[in-house]
């Protein structure tokens, strides 16, 4: 097990010069006693964690020795080693490196830190073959030359002639081979043909008889445009070959030396660049959302995707980069600003994705400037909410002086910068009703539903059964991606029935999440804390009084009941249009009606900000009142009834709130005032059981009490 080196103990390079630290301090040889105690700890290495019988040990290290004296030789060569390795340990007291598995059975153990330069170097070409694959080839290309980098030289050099070191030193040989091969292979696809050669000569040179590296070294100098130094890579094959194998280039070889001479050759393979990371996750569903986005940034200069916290602004942004990579000619860059705490980190973070260094800020400024002029690029701007005002001057800077360029920012408010398009990223796509097990799957946030529930249980599958708790999961999670991914995990202790129960106190249920996310994306609290604090102190006030309503709100409703104590009705227009920036409330069109509403878990979320500010009570109250008022104008606008009962009907889970309210606070009396109210709406509209059930419960609660309902509001 390769750990970092901050927590090893012990750093091993087997590649070229043999060496040991011991705490950052190289062990000498005059403390390993004899070569031996070297040659075992080496055997060990070459398979660590495997166990090694006496047999074997005697076979490698004392092949034609006596058969007694060798095996008193190894017990003191294994003491030995492990006081090299472990000076402290005391006699009696098992090592923490060579254990003794069993009778005369031993191994070197890979469950402590210990950092061997063969395992990293594995690590790394791992790494870069998987980068490769999936087309992240400036990636690949740091694996590859870390890689390359940690091979000093041939396995165990210094032991040439043991023969339990031959197969392994070929091996090892073969890998930085490959690794020259895949470095240079990178380098051509980025257009770098120069490092491509250079890579191909260091891979001939490491091993002579490697036909592919003459390939790639004829078709890169092809390329460059060299023809004479790709018949010359040419020649050097055939003579290489003959002198060292007696044989001739394969047919391979030749048909690309002639395909050369005659200048049939296809194209270069070449691959646009950008830094766009490694998604480990599959980009699911989406379709139509991705075809607006990508049809937007082919009219617009500077597109913002706004949202609410976890909604997939950046799956969303990343998705649509990587399919436009071919109409950027100099590349998609992707500057990731969520660890950035102040203005200038903007610019810093956007200059070193191109590498520019430079400690004057003007001049850091100006050098962006001028990288980017020339280019027709694509640049993304992720997270840029809490630095919205630096994000804004510096992308309408670099648009203003950069004629090919386009920006593409997520942010959960818009940079507000001439030009800008703000899109909105609606929630994954739910169910209507409830289709068949087979046709929930068409809904993407079911889907991911599914992908993240398999991740804690491989099988799991909807079903006639489950089907059910699984829309009303995703449903009362609003089709939020984030909520969706840290609720089905949950499923490794819970079953569907109790996650759906659960959410009545969702921020409990998702108290854990992805440790290696960002610590705002780890729980469902941390991401709505995060978009909270950006708010200013009135924003703050108003978002919590909001709370208070059901559903929705319309404009009015929100000056009578949350103004005053801090805010004047005259603000709230501001600062609810700010919210709606902020995508922590959203606005609607009903009936030609404008319209407020929160997200299902940030109202949970901002019902809890009131409750802890102590006036809860205070701003129901007002709901209340408020909307005891409008059920009160019945009478006023028997004109235009019509109007009266669809606005009630719009707000008939305002009304109902507003009497489950007044019941748990006993206000029994305002409550059958509501009740009273309220009974033409529901009459005319066949909510006969409403009254009645409502009128039941006042009168329980009340136990006799004499109840006097007090005037409607509007009459008082």
């Amino acid at each position: 097990m390769t750990t970092g080196l901050e927590e090893a103990r012990l750093r091993i390079r087997l590649l070229g010069r043999f060496e040991v630290w011991r705490n950052d301090t190289l062990i000498h040889s005059k403390e390993w006693g004899r070569r031996k105690t070297q040659s075992l700890l080496k055997l060990f290495l070459t398979q660590r964690g495997h166990s090694f019988t006496t047999d074997q040990l005697l076979d490698a290290l004392y092949p034609k020795g006596d058969p007694e004296k060798a095996a008193a030789n190894l017990r003191t060569r294994i003491s030995q080693l492990r006081r090299v390795l472990e000076p402290d340990l005391k006699r009696g007291t098992d090592s923490r490196y060579i254990l003794n598995v069993s009778q005369g059975n031993y191994l070197f153990s890979d469950c402590i830190p210990c950092v061997v330069d063969i395992d990293q170097f594995e690590d790394h070409l791992a790494s870069a073959k998987k980068l490769e694959e999936a087309e992240r080839l400036r990636e690949a290309l740091q694996h590859y030359q870390q890689a390359i980098d940690l091979y000093r030289g041939d396995f165990l050099a210094e032991d040439l002639y043991e023969e339990w070191t031959q197969t392994q030193r070929e091996r090892y040989r073969d890998l930085y081979v490959k690794a020259l091969e895949g470095l240079a292979h990178c380098c051509a696809r980025l257009g770098q043909y120069e490092e491509a050669i250079e890579s191909c000569r260091r891979a001939i040179q490491a091993k002579p008889t490697r036909e592919n590296a003459y390939r790639q070294l004829m078709l890169y100098c092809y390329y460059k445009g060299d023809s004479q130094g790709a018949s010359q890579a040419y020649r050097w094959c055939a003579q290489s070959l003959r002198e060292h194998l007696n044989a001739d280039p394969t047919h391979e070889t030749q048909a690309l030396y002639d395909q050369i001479q005659q200048g049939n050759i296809a194209p270069a393979n070449k691959t646009m660049p950008h830094n766009l990371p490694y998604s480990m996750t599959n980009f699911i569903g989406r379709e139509q959302e991705f075809q607006q986005v990508k049809k937007l940034l082919s009219t617009t200069r500077l597109l913002t995707l706004t949202g609410t916290g976890g909604s997939g602004k950046t799956w969303l942004a990343l998705k649509t980069a990587v399919q436009l990579l071919e109409n950027f000619k100099d590349g998609v860059w992707f500057v990731d600003l969520s660890l950035g705490s102040e203005p200038k980190s903007v610019l810093r973070a956007v200059t070193s994705t191109f590498a520019i260094k430079e400690t004057n800020e003007e001049l850091l400024t100006q050098q962006l400037i001028d990288h980017l002029r020339p280019k027709n690029a694509l640049l993304l701007l992720d997270n840029c909410e809490h630095l919205v005002e630096a994000c804004a001057q510096l992308a309408e800077m670099l648009l203003r002086a950069c004629p090919d360029l386009r920006i593409l920012a997520t942010s959960r408010e818009g940079l507000r910068i001439p030009d800008e398009v703000t899109w909105i990223v609606p929630p994954l796509s739910l169910p209507k009703g409830l289709p068949a097990p087979e046709h929930l799957l068409e809904c993407d946030a079911i889907r991911l539903f599914v992908e993240q529930a398999r991740s804690v249980q491989p099988n799991f599958a909807i079903t006639e059964v489950n089907s059910s708790a699984v829309t009303q999961i995703c449903r009362r999670l609003d089709g939020i991606p984030l909520a969706i991914k840290l609720t089905a995990v949950r499923l490794n202790a819970l079953s569907l029935e109790q996650i759906a129960f659960g959410l009545n106190d969702r921020f409990r249920l998702h108290a854990a999440g992805n440790r290696t996310a960002l610590p705002r994306h780890q729980t469902l609290r941390a991401t709505l804390d995060w978009s909270f604090n950006l708010l200013s102190e009135k924003e703050r006030i108003l978002f919590r009084r909001l709370s208070v309503f059901a559903i929705g709100w319309t404009l009015e409703a929100a000056e009578v009941v949350c103004s005053e104590q801090g805010i004047q009705p005259h603000e709230v227009l501001d600062l609810l249009t700010r919210l709606v920036e902020k995508s922590l409330v959203q606005f609607e069109e009903r009936s030609g009606q404008a319209r407020y509403r929160m997200l299902e878990t940030t109202e949970a979320y901002s019902r809890e900000k009131l409750q802890e500010s102590g006036e809860a009570d205070t701003w129901r109250r007002r709901h209340r009142n408020f909307f005891l008022g409008i059920a009160g104008e019945a009478k006023l606008r028997e004109p235009k009834q019509g109007q009266w009962l669809e606005r009630c009907e719009m707000d008939y889970d305002n009304f109902w709130i507003a009497l489950k309210w007044s019941l748990e606070a006993e206000e029994k009396e305002e409550a059958l005032c509501l009740i009273g109210a309220l009974t033409r709406f529901w009459e005319l509209h066949s909510h006969v059981v409403e009254g009645p059930h409502w009128r039941e419960r006042v009168l329980h609660a009340s136990e006799g009490e004499e109840l006097i309902a007090p005037e409607p509001a509007h009459r008082r």
